[in-house]
């Protein structure tokens, strides 16, 4: 199957790319769309699932595993991972764009579907108040707190949105050879997706689940659905 583009055409095509017409170059941008419709829809499954009498999520490791604030760091990470990963294939790989932006909104938007559908929760969270300490790692936490319930963590799309930078670096044709790229990526997806668990915003069941979650919707979007054309 191949994505929508301006003629027909299969170009890799981006904002950036020069000599290509402005038509086509501005075509991945409907992409973008897929973003706000999904924050939509995420936001109204926030307000729908019930803050209690959700299933927990937990295993009996949760317990052993501590809480480790400095980790809040790596958990604002995925914002800028995203973002990054995102405005690079808009700039310069609009077809890897598409691919990456149509992933996201598949895989985050599946994965509050199963919320919506099976509530669950968690109820790992410590009282930031009772900590007995107070820097800037615990403030940026206690935001996090503010702004997201601890409802619907299975399967984690923190862990989800890693691999999508993941696949949307390895799946560039320019980003792949640059090993070191390659390599850190993957360093700051494992450490990410780490930091869920010591901060609390998720049990270790999460972050389990969306392991084969997100390969097998990679497999299905980037090697089934969308492949690249030889």
């Amino acid at each position: 199957m191949s994505l929508p583009s301006p003629g027909g055409e299969n170009k890799t095509v981006g904002l950036l790319t020069r000599g290509a017409p402005l038509r086509q170059r501005l075509f991945p941008l409907l992409y973008a769309l897929i973003l706000p419709a999904y924050l939509v829809f995420f936001f109204w499954v926030e307000k729908t699932v019930p803050l209690t009498g959700y299933w927990p999520s937990h295993l009996p490791i949760d317990d052993k595993i501590p809480f480790l604030e400095g980790f809040v760091v790596f958990y604002y990470l995925w914002y800028v991972m995203l973002g990054l990963t995102g405005f690079y294939l808009l700039f310069f790989d609009g077809r890897g764009f598409a691919r990456y932006m149509i992933y996201i909104g598949v895989s985050f938007g599946l994965a509050m579907a199963i919320c919506l559908i099976f509530p669950n929760g968690q109820d790992l969270r410590p009282d930031l108040a009772e900590l007995g300490r107070d820097n800037f790692c615990v403030r940026l936490l206690a935001a996090i707190y503010r702004a997201d319930t601890n409802t619907n963590v299975l399967p984690s799309v923190h862990v989800i949105g890693t691999f999508a930078v993941f696949f949307g670096v390895i799946e560039n044709e320019t980003l792949k050879k640059k090993k070191a790229l390659v390599a850190l990526t993957a360093v700051c997806a494992v450490l990410v997706s780490l930091s869920t668990v010591f901060v609390k915003q998720h049990s270790l069941l999460d972050l389990i689940a969306a392991v084969p979650y997100s390969v097998l919707l990679y497999l299905l979007f980037y090697k089934v659905l969308f492949r690249k054309r030889k």
